[in-house]
């Protein structure tokens, strides 16, 4: 192709005479045979006259902040289709996207934060609650729960909203970077889909702090006199960690057409459709119905009983009118 022709490519040496074509959208061709990835694009040659060009996870590929070449150039040590995988003898960092090597992942200390923040989570729902949640404390609660949703990535890093939001989706906080050195390495042969199941460690120590207690007031004459409310608290840490399940499900079920055939996004090496994705659409649907569910049931019981129920306040807390 003419050399410096903007929006025009050829792949030399593999058809003869050369066809030059249009850049494909996430690509940037430069004339003659050169074509790079746009930030955020991985590319793959896909005849002997084309390269197609696709979206890959935020962080995974060329991260700019210019164009990439070659166009199939992966970020932090990864590779594979997307650049979904980390290469050989690396493991998958929790806190950001890059790879580190599985001797240099000694970060399990990580499980003893979690252990500690997952007790004082199940404490706050058991004793940190009054009567009636207070406005500010739902506002504040609710909003980062979905600020996520809110902010659009602009760069290779999360800002200091997305750590904030983390923390209150009882999530460990930690940025996007490719960086291997500022990351945490808890597991060794980490992948990306280990880390979508990671998610669930803050919850699941909260979850299982909420039975030790629980079998504890069957033994503890002071704790059975307390009378705590454990249905509240089951509800407000399921509720605390209802963005998180969300996320993590849609994460392992998301899937994208990459080299003709249906790929798993955070990982593209991985083919979709597979037996153990099965149950999460019946879960991903639970979750779906979950909090309409709820409501109903609530108000049903409380209409029952002739009171008001302080777990369906705690549903309907975002939604109700101040005075």
């Amino acid at each position: 192709c003419p050399a410096f022709s903007p929006a025009l490519y050829g792949l030399v040496g593999q058809i003869d005479p050369v066809v030059c074509l249009d850049e494909p959208f996430g690509s940037l061709a430069g004339g003659g045979s050169s074509i790079a990835a746009l930030p955020g694009y991985w590319g793959s040659i896909a005849s002997a006259s084309s390269v197609s060009f696709f979206q890959c996870p935020h962080g995974y590929c060329c991260t700019g902040p210019g164009p990439c070449y070659p166009f199939n150039t992966c970020a932090g040590n990864r590779t594979g289709i997307l650049c979904g995988a980390c290469a050989e003898g690396l493991s998958q960092l929790y806190t950001g996207t890059g790879c580190r090597p599985d001797e240099d992942c000694r970060d399990a200390g990580m499980f003893a934060g979690a252990l500690a923040v997952g007790l004082a989570v199940a404490l706050w729902c058991l004793f940190g609650q009054s009567e009636r949640p207070t406005a500010t404390v739902s506002i504040v609660v609710y909003f980062y729960q979905i600020l996520p949703l809110l902010i659009v990535p602009l760069g290779t890093q999360e800002t200091w909203e997305h750590d904030v939001a983390a923390l209150f989706n009882l999530r460990v906080p930690g940025g996007r970077s490719d960086d291997a050195s500022s990351g945490l390495c808890p597991v060794r042969g980490l992948t990306a889909v280990g880390k979508v199941w990671l998610h669930w460690v803050v919850p699941s120590f909260a979850f299982a702090w909420l039975c030790v207690v629980f079998a504890l007031q069957h033994i503890s004459a002071k704790l059975r006199a307390r009378q705590l409310q454990f249905g509240t608290a089951w509800l407000t840490l399921a509720m605390l960690a209802y963005a998180t399940a969300l996320e993590s499900v849609f994460a392992l079920l998301r899937c994208e057409t990459v080299l003709g055939s249906s790929r798993l996004f955070i990982d593209a090496n991985i083919a979709c459709y597979q037996g153990w994705q099965i149950p999460l659409f019946f879960v991903a649907l639970a979750l779906y119905i979950f909090p309409l569910a709820l409501i109903l049931w609530q108000r049903s019981i409380a209409r029952s009983r002739g009171n008001d129920s302080a777990a369906r306040r705690i549903l309907e807390a975002p939604y109700a009118k101040r005075t």
